[in-house]
């Protein structure tokens, strides 16, 4: 079945053609062709300075040095060779803290230069296809809470009318045995393949998905299937997957509804891995629920979601969706989730990146503007763990990434943008983070109750 699917994708790879692309024409031969290339740049620079306070909600232990001053860069190269074929590389210089060990100290030599994408781009009859190193995103509003990551593999798609597109992929996450190419096998894989059907409608946007993923019994995933759920090992300690591979799938849409001056917006997943052990299947399912309301001076929304969450039962599995690799799902606050608009995950490396395993509203004022070229967003959640409290033990250490039905944290943003000229924006960005873990629960409890807070002020620059 595998064998047969990845076979399918790869014919209809075979199928696939490119979107032209407007570029500068550099000249000069292209090695192997004769022929000359287009070649387009684009990409962003952020740089900032931030101050923050108690990130891990506790004012035990290392002392924390409270302002950090960094910057990122991300540089995308497309050479085109003719309107249906190109090659994108894109490259990230990373979170480079000035002063740092990582080309920010003195001198500013530093090996940090990373391939983020590599892929040809290319259209055959009614089709685009990209293969190699890109980014692959599930539908969502805010980040899915599945797969939006960088990962290898091949995806097409096309238009198959005014209403209906689809887009397929078959990609590989991890291959254990690639580092040196020793004891390759058909089990140290975990593969997915996955379709989407984006479908518009008058006023409607509809996006249904479907994920089916295999994830080899030796992979670095099944080492540890605790991973799939950000689950603690303090409490359950490594659990490796045994017997056969493992299936998983996930099926889910998301979509909105324009009813000016009202736009309600939704995302559902499901999730579920068998395995040959009850006690090692994952299965969840998370859902989000927005209405915002457009005005003049500004946009109100509320907003709610809720991530199912693991029982005190061990013996039937786990109750969280099952995940590839979500990244800063930020629907609520910037800070609590850890998306900051300047980069996310700078400084704040103890929040959250993903929403499974909680439940949570809130409300927003989004693109406030009362003078021209200045706008501010206002943000307010409230969340609120839903595993139980007996999957922690009384000494484990409070962490907000996995919080029970006893604990919670309230977060408050406000966060401003000056477009100072079309592709350069100065930003300003606080938040503040009130936790509360419970001290029935856990026996050091009360070490962690510190507020945290963040002030961040920098630059953005897109091309």
């Amino acid at each position: 079945m595998k064998r047969m699917l990845i076979a399918c994708l790869a014919g209809l790879a075979a199928l696939a053609l490119a979107v032209p692309a407007s570029a500068i024409h550099l000249g000069g031969p292209e090695i192997g062709t004769g022929e000359g290339v287009d070649f387009q740049a684009r990409g962003s620079f952020k740089a900032l300075g931030g101050w923050s306070d108690n990130a891990d909600f506790s004012d035990k232990g290392q002392e924390e040095d409270e302002f950090v001053a960094g910057q990122r860069a991300r540089v995308y190269f497309e050479l085109a060779a003719s309107k249906n074929v190109k090659y994108v590389l894109g490259t990230e210089i990373g979170e480079t803290v000035w002063g740092g060990d990582k080309g920010g100290a003195i001198g500013t030599d530093g090996e940090n230069i990373e391939v983020k994408h590599s892929y040809l781009d290319f259209n055959l009859a009614n089709f685009n296809v990209k293969a190699g190193l890109q980014g692959v995103a599930l539908p969502s509003h805010y980040g899915s809470n599945i797969l939006n990551t960088d990962v290898a593999g091949i995806t097409a798609s096309t238009q198959v009318n005014d209403m209906l597109s689809l887009t397929a992929g078959w990609l590989r996450p991890n291959d254990a045995s690639t580092p040196d190419n020793q004891h390759v096998n058909g089990t140290d894989e975990w593969d997915a393949a996955f379709l989407a059907a984006p479908i518009t409608m008058d006023n409607v946007n509809f996006t249904p998905f479907f994920v089916y993923s295999w994830l080899g019994k030796e992979s670095a995933t099944a080492d540890n299937i605790l991973d799939l759920v950000n689950m603690p090992d303090s409490n359950f300690g490594e659990v490796a997957l045994e017997g056969d591979n493992a299936g998983i799938y996930w099926a889910g849409f998301s979509g909105d509804v324009n009813l000016d001056p009202i736009t309600i917006m939704a995302d559902l997943n499901y999730g579920s891995m068998d395995a040959d052990k009850e006690e090692q299947d994952v299965k969840g399912w998370f859902g989000y629920l927005e209405a915002d309301y457009a005005m003049d001076m500004a946009t109100p929304a509320i907003f709610g979601f809720y991530g199912s969450g693991n029982d005190d039962d061990k013996d039937d599995g786990l109750e969280i969706m099952p995940k590839i690799s979500p990244d800063y799902w930020a629907a609520g606050s910037t800070f609590l989730f850890d998306g900051d608009t300047l980069f996310p995950g700078f400084q704040d490396s103890d929040l959250l990146d993903q929403a499974n395993g909680l439940m949570g509203f809130g409300f927003k004022l989004k693109d406030i503007q009362f003078m021209d070229k200045l706008t501010h967003d206002f943000n307010f959640v409230w969340v609120q763990g839903t595993n139980d409290k007996k999957t922690v033990k009384s000494d484990y250490t409070p962490k907000i990434q996995y919080m029970t039905e006893e604990d919670s944290a309230m977060a408050v943003e406000f966060n401003s943008a000056y477009a100072l000229y079309d592709n350069l924006t100065a930003l300003v960005e606080l938040g503040y983070i009130n936790p509360d873990f419970d001290s029935d629960v856990y026996d050091n409890a009360d070490d962690f109750d510190e507020n945290a807070w963040k002030a961040a002020v920098g630059f953005s620059y897109s091309y």
